[in-house]
């Protein structure tokens, strides 16, 4: 079948449209563009890739506070901490976690959501106004908490779990 004389020169095998991409100087089909308000970006996808990964690598503290609230994955600076996270999610959502932890756990969530037990508006350690995890110093006791704040969780679980102490 021929192709007609009055297509596009700047149309692609794909049947969209080539663009160039600033960047590598490169001619690609706009499939291989991420879009921007409906149309193809500036740069190609993989450039953009590169050029978010280097960002990333250059700007750690950025990338950990953005990380923080949850808009951008730890995935470019560094692919152990990223196993480690997901592993974690794994566990809190039961495939490895020990029976004693889950019911502890889901015990003083439904008191919290009776309303038996009210979640305080402050960390019982270092008294920042936030809104508390429940620890449990003892599992077999799953109503008898401490609430603390996230970085004090965390803390106190590692020196709980992690220390032969």
């Amino acid at each position: 079948m021929a192709r007609d004389s009055r297509s596009n020169k700047n149309e692609g095998s794909s049947g969209n449209f080539m663009k160039l991409c600033p960047k590598c100087g490169c001619e690609k089909d706009t499939a291989l563009f991420y879009k921007s308000r409906g149309r193809p970006a500036s740069w190609c996808k993989s450039c953009h890739n590169a050029a978010t990964a280097a960002w990333c690598l250059a700007h750690p503290e950025r990338v950990r506070e953005r990380a923080r609230n949850g808009m951008v994955k730890i995935r470019f600076l560094s692919p152990e901490r990223l196993r480690a996270n997901n592993r974690r999610w794994w566990r809190s959502a039961g495939e490895t976690r020990p029976a004693e932890q889950l019911i502890a756990k889901r015990a003083i969530r439904a008191a919290v959501v009776r309303g038996d037990i009210i979640r305080p508006d402050r960390c019982s350690q270092c008294g920042v106004e936030c809104k508390p995890d429940a620890h449990h110093p003892d599992y077999s006791k799953p109503l008898a908490v401490i609430w603390l704040c996230k970085p004090c969780h965390g803390v106190t679980w590692r020196i709980e779990n992690l220390t032969d102490g």
